[in-house]
């Protein structure tokens, strides 16, 4: 499991958790486990997965983050972005009207899902819609789209953040105001799929909002793109993959190989080790390709 967790040398090692201090009588957050280890936690679930007898650690450290959300023990940073996202529905602090700006540099009208009917309705996301790095390729994916034939909208400045970190870092209210503003404004569109090209908003709309009644079968982007091409013609379909998955079709080139759990390197070596859940008892060693002219260094 310490080979699993990213932050196990930030103070979520069980054997950093069960030391010394452990004999005296100091509360549980705070104490025994400082505040920046809770926030450490990436909620990436390998902890889970790699645990033998299966605990669960994560609704636990999400428990504990909850605790100290409501006593206000919060970074400024994160404090700052609950702020913008209670005030305007997103972490970057920039108005409602601003989100879909992006769909103007474009040659061809987007959709209002909210007042005419669509196939597909598009949850773009916060740091698709604001983010002026992301904006070039949120524009060449309703290019792609639109080339494909695939009658999409979105949700203008109804849309709001899916609210799936807000839940993580531990605001449970928050989250439920998000959620439940996209679910009333998913509800009030006509479509028939709903495609978004977010990870997070993924999980937030397939896992997360069914507690709060909106049960939506989110599917991402690359499972649903490109169905026909011109002239009814059957088109490319893309492959919708995790990278784990990548990096086990790459194993064939040199930058990488596959080994047994008995075979493990040892704890000072400098390859990289990345559980694959879908190979149990295997792991996928990454390593740097050799750069001649740093071989001295």
């Amino acid at each position: 499991m310490l080979r699993a967790c990213l932050s196990a040398r930030r103070g979520l090692s069980p054997i950093c958790a069960t030391r010394w201090r452990t004999t005296r009588r100091l509360p549980l957050v705070g104490g025994l486990i400082a505040e920046e280890t809770l926030w450490a936690c990436t909620t990436c679930r390998a902890c889970m997965e790699a645990c033998p007898v299966e605990i669960e650690h994560l609704p636990k450290i999400i428990d504990m983050r909850r605790h100290l959300v409501d006593e206000g023990h919060l970074s400024p940073m994160l404090q700052e972005a609950l702020t913008n996202l209670t005030r305007l529905g997103n972490s970057m602090g920039k108005p409602s009207k601003m989100r879909a700006r992006w769909t103007k540099e474009l040659g061809f009208p987007v959709k209002d899902a909210r007042s005419e009917p669509v196939d597909v309705l598009w949850f773009v996301g916060d740091y698709a819609s604001y983010d002026p790095r992301v904006q070039d390729l949120t524009r060449k994916v309703a290019e792609l789209i639109t080339a494909a034939g695939v009658d999409f909208g979105i949700l203008f400045d109804a849309e709001r953040n899916s609210g799936n970190d807000v839940r993580r870092a531990g605001e449970e209210g928050l989250f439920e105001t998000l959620a439940q503003s996209n679910i009333d404004a998913i509800r009030a569109c006509s479509f028939n799929r709903i495609v978004t090209t977010d990870p997070h908003s993924l999980n937030a709309l397939k896992n997360d909002c069914r507690h709060f009644g909106g049960a939506f079968e989110g599917a991402s982007l690359h499972g649903a793109a490109c169905r026909t091409g011109r002239g009814g013609q059957a088109c490319y379909r893309p492959d919708r993959r995790h990278h784990s998955d990548l990096s086990q079709s790459l194993l064939s080139r040199p930058l990488q190989w596959r080994i047994r759990r008995a075979a493990r390197p040892h704890q000072g070596s400098r390859l990289y080790t990345a559980r694959h859940a879908a190979l149990p008892g295997e792991f996928l060693l990454l390593r740097r390709r050799r750069r001649p002219h740093l071989a001295e260094r």
